[in-house]
């Protein structure tokens, strides 16, 4: 995420001095040359204004989301691990675009790189080992109270019978002595 976060500032850099005529291009040349999937250049409401992406099938750029575009109004830099349906897990960085003209609106840069299989295989794999120590934990937690309202009721259980050992003992061992005081 870091690396793809340089990249974009490098990017944002060289595309804040590109004029609008050739930003399409620009993006495109850049987004080959950082070896990065999928670039798009927006405006600050959103709107595209390029688009460049390695493969045919990505027609128009994932949205920025809302939260993303806020803090590229403060100057700050947005990375996040996404997962998509038709690509698996995405890195994506969302970098402010600073114009050399202060009067002209703000421009936001995303960067999208798709993760390699192996490393979402990985992943996959790690989650799946969560998610079991996960479930093993409940179950760890749930044994540990049952043991211990077992044990509580065994020992419940011991001290009634104690007691009522103790009442019949005691009369057993008081008969003798009261016929003795009659």
């Amino acid at each position: 995420l870091q690396d793809l976060e340089k990249k974009g500032r490098q990017m944002a850099v060289t595309l804040a001095e590109a004029d609008s005529a050739a930003l399409s291009l620009r993006l495109n040349r850049l987004r080959e040359q950082a070896g990065i999937g999928e670039a798009a250049l927006f405006d600050q409401r959103g709107n595209v204004l390029a688009f460049a992406a390695s493969t045919l099938a990505a027609m128009r750029p994932e949205p920025v989301p809302a939260a993303a575009i806020r803090r590229a109004r403060t100057q700050q830099s947005t990375t996040s691990l996404d997962s998509k349906a038709e690509q698996g897990l995405v890195l994506r960085a969302v970098v402010p675009v600073n114009l050399a003209d202060s009067e002209d609106p703000l421009r936001i840069l995303q960067l999208m790189q798709p993760v390699p299989k192996q490393l979402q295989e990985y992943t996959d794999i790690v989650e799946t080992g969560y998610r079991d120590y996960q479930a093993r934990a409940y179950s760890l937690d749930a044994l540990k109270s049952l043991y211990g309202i077992t044990l509580t009721l065994t020992l419940l259980l011991a001290l009634l019978s104690a007691l009522g050992l103790a009442i019949v003992l005691s009369e057993k061992l008081s008969k003798p002595l009261g016929i003795l005081a009659e």
